[in-house]
């Protein structure tokens, strides 16, 4: 877990004195800001809500400058958060709503002085009336209207954190959350508060106020209080299972991680992310280099290469959507399609695979503690991939070859997880079963999992060490990786059904929500919100319900720059302002 905390880190040590910031001989515009990551065009608006009187100087003299020099940083490392595991997915317009998120949130009252929301409005309402003819012109501009629809989301997730807040509150009020409150299992919302949320809020919001939840809680530190444990919440059950169906595993992973490493800490715990982080730590070692992603990477090829041969390996582009550095601590990757060749024939197919973050593991140890399992035993899912073929004979066909090779190939060594009695393993129907084993050699060991219904997970995976490293390869069809993630096998669907039984008509909402959710991620390069519709061009559309809300809130904004200007404090801080002399 990253807890150093990157408040002003990218402010260098200077003298005591003006600094000016020269511009770089590479950059085009003619302001260069110390804030690479924020839009260009939201830094005069945020310039002003933390009244820096000149962004492109540094009083290093002056300490309250030198604050609000490091409140715009912390802003500045949000929006690289954001673009670390949402890259290009979210448009220009998402992150500089993003940047402008400081400014709404103090405009809509969370911030503590009356006269920062006023100033907060003010700037919102130079933003939208930047590029307007007249401040009664109504026709925004739709990345205006887009931008302060998304701002508006802020305020819906600010309730639904309230709500968990009182929801699930067992503590007293003056006390702080105890070693058995951090250490209870961890909840999703209830499926009906879970699809409201889902259905009202942009998955843009979603995904913003999640870079921002990870970034507090990176930035915790090490005490302990009731508004930490909200947070560790709020990203368990909201969060990080909106992202991961809509297949940024490496958000959702993150967040996990930090959760569950902030839960043991507190929860008096801390033997096991030592635990977890030595056997995560022979990823660090290997191949003599410090490059967890590279190394899991190199592990993976080395495998299939074991199995299937080098040849066929040098053709598969295994690769990590979002790159493993300071910013993100998880390492997913994935491989286009391609085929490969078994002793019976060829099959196309692609791959997907994770290590284990370090919070996850620990929780792992930890949940075997509490059953009294040897947490000496390493779990065998510690590197795992998955091969996803087209259809169920492929599948049998790429399963046996791979059962039958890890016991032939010199450099792999079977191994049984601590919950099976083989280093093979099918999970299925009966039919299933004899169809994925027909193949197998018959002196080989197979542990089997019948299940009633064709509904359920089927499944062949084999688990085994590359030298001292503990690898599970999972093979499974198309079909059932989608219902995995957005169908009846999502599991989503059960943490949210307790005792996991779950109502016919439920999961069929639920299919139908994650896989409308899913069906957003394609549309989050696009200016348009929740409700929004392509016309027949394919441009966005918003319809007048969606258009209406955001345009109120443009107009709020516009009502609080006249109420600033009308004050005496504004015409005092612009005279204050223009005399260069930025007022504390």
């Amino acid at each position: 877990m990253n807890s150093n905390n990157h408040l002003g880190s990218s402010q260098p040590e200077m003298p005591a004195k003006n600094i000016e910031i020269e511009q770089s001989s590479s950059s085009l515009p003619e302001k260069i800001i110390p804030y690479s990551a924020i839009p260009s065009d939201t830094v005069d608006t945020l310039a002003t809500v933390f009244r820096i009187h000149d962004i492109n100087q540094l009083n290093t003299s002056d300490s309250t400058e030198m604050e609000r020099r490091r409140a715009l940083d912390k802003v500045n490392r949000r929006i690289e958060l954001i673009r670390t595991y949402c890259g290009t997915e979210l448009n220009v317009e998402a992150y500089k709503a993003a940047a402008l998120g400081v400014a709404g949130d103090m405009f809509k009252g969370s911030a503590n002085f009356p006269q920062q929301r006023i100033r907060a409005g003010y700037a919102l309402a130079e933003y939208f009336l930047s590029d307007q003819s007249s401040q009664n012109d109504k026709d925004f501009p739709p990345e205006k209207i887009y931008i302060a629809g998304l701002l508006k989301d802020r305020i819906s997730l600010n309730d639904l954190r309230k709500e968990i807040d009182e929801d699930i509150d067992v503590f007293d009020v003056q006390s702080e959350p105890s070693q058995a409150d951090w250490l209870k299992d961890p909840e999703i919302l209830t499926s009906d508060k879970l699809y409201e949320a889902i259905s009202s809020i942009n998955i843009e919001s979603i995904l913003i106020s999640g870079a921002e939840a990870l970034q507090e809680l990176m930035e915790a530190g090490d005490k302990n209080t009731r508004e930490l444990l909200y947070s560790v919440r709020y990203a368990e059950q909201v969060i990080a299972p909106i992202a991961e169906v809509m297949g940024l595993d490496a958000l959702a992973m993150s967040l996990n991680s930090v959760t569950k490493c902030l839960r043991l800490t507190h929860g008096g715990r801390l033997d096991m992310i030592i635990k977890a982080s030595s056997v995560l730590n022979r990823f660090r070692d290997f191949d003599h280099n410090n490059d967890v992603a590279k190394n899991s990477t190199t592990v993976l090829r080395s495998v299939v290469a074991e199995i299937f041969g080098q040849d066929q390996v040098d053709n598969i582009d295994f690769s990590n959507p979002v790159a493993y550095n300071e910013s993100n601590n998880s390492v997913y990757g994935d491989s286009s399609e391609t085929v490969i060749r078994t002793a019976t024939g060829e099959v196309p197919v692609s791959w997907r695979y994770r290590l284990k973050t370090v919070g996850s593991l620990a929780w792992k140890l930890y949940k075997m503690d509490q059953k009294g399992e040897d947490t000496s035993i390493t779990p065998m899912d510690i590197l795992a991939a998955t091969a996803v073929v087209n259809n169920v004979d492929d599948q049998a066909e790429l399963f046996s070859h791979m059962a039958n090779r890890i016991h032939e190939s010199d450099g792999l060594r079977p191994y049984s997880a601590p919950t099976k009695d083989s280093a093979i393993h099918i999970r299925g129907t009966g039919d299933y079963i004899h169809n994925m084993r027909a193949n197998i050699a018959d002196h080989h060991a197979i542990d089997t999992k019948e299940t009633d219904s064709v509904k359920d997970l089927h499944l062949g995976k084999v688990t085994l060490f590359y030298g001292n490293l503990p690898v599970e390869i999972q093979c499974v069809t198309r079909q059932t990786r989608d219902s995995m993630q957005t169908g009846h096998l999502a599991h989503i669907i059960y943490k949210t059904s307790p005792g996991g039984e779950i109502d016919n008509d439920v999961a069929e909402r639920w299919v139908e929500l994650l896989g409308d959710i899913r069906g957003r991620r394609s549309r989050l390069s696009q200016v348009g919100l929740l409700d929004s519709m392509a016309d027949g061009d394919g441009a966005i559309v918003v319809p007048s319900k969606a258009e209406d809300a955001a345009y109120h809130y443009i107009v709020e904004t516009i009502s609080a720059k006249k109420d600033f200007e009308r004050t005496i404090g504004f015409i005092a801080e612009r005279a204050v302002n223009n005399n260069s002399v930025v007022s504390k």
